[in-house]
C-alpha cells in the first residue's frame, strides 16, 4: 500500500471536513456563499466536498487521481451538486466560483508549474469571493 492510499485509508475512517473549512465555517463567513458555486482542488475521498455540498454549494472537484474520483462518486452517490475533473493541476481549466478551497493540495504542484497555477486559481476566484488554503 503506497502513501496515497494509506492517506485515502485514513481520511476516509476520519470522515469530517478538515479543521481549515470548518474554521472558515465557524467565522460565518460563509452566510453570504449559500447556494453559490466552490471547487475543492486535491479533493482526496470527498469529505470536505460532501460538506461543502451539504451547506448550499455546488462544487467542482479536482483530483488527478482516478481512486479520488472513484471515492468520491461512492459518497455522493445520487447528488447532482457536484462534478468531477479528473485531471493534473497544471493541466485544469477552473471554472469562475465563489469558494476556492485547496487542504493538503498545493505543495504537490511542480515548483515549474506553480505561478501558472496560482494565476489560473487567482482568475477562478470571483471579486467577492474567497481562497481557502
Amino acid at each position: 500500500m503506497d502513501n496515497k492510499e494509506k492517506f485515502y485509508k485514513k481520511s476516509q475512517i476520519f470522515n469530517k471536513p478538515s479543521s481549515l473549512l470548518r474554521g472558515f465555517f465557524n467565522m460565518k463567513l460563509n452566510e453570504k456563499l449559500k447556494g453559490k458555486k466552490a471547487i475543492d482542488f486535491g479533493c482526496g475521498v470527498g469529505n470536505d466536498t460532501k460538506f461543502l455540498i451539504e451547506n448550499g454549494f455546488f462544487v467542482t472537484c479536482i483530483d488527478k487521481s482516478s481512486k479520488s474520483k472513484e471515492l468520491v462518486y461512492e459518497k455522493l452517490q445520487g447528488s447532482n451538486k457536484y462534478e468531477f475533473i479528473n485531471e493534473e493541476f497544471k493541466e485544469v481549466k477552473l471554472p469562475k466560483v465563489d469558494l476556492f478551497y485547496s487542504c493538503l493540495s498545493l505543495q504537490f504542484i511542480n515548483p515549474g508549474d506553480l505561478d501558472n497555477v496560482m494565476k489560473k486559481i487567482n482568475d477562478s476566484i470571483k471579486e467577492d469571493g474567497f481562497f481557502v488554503r
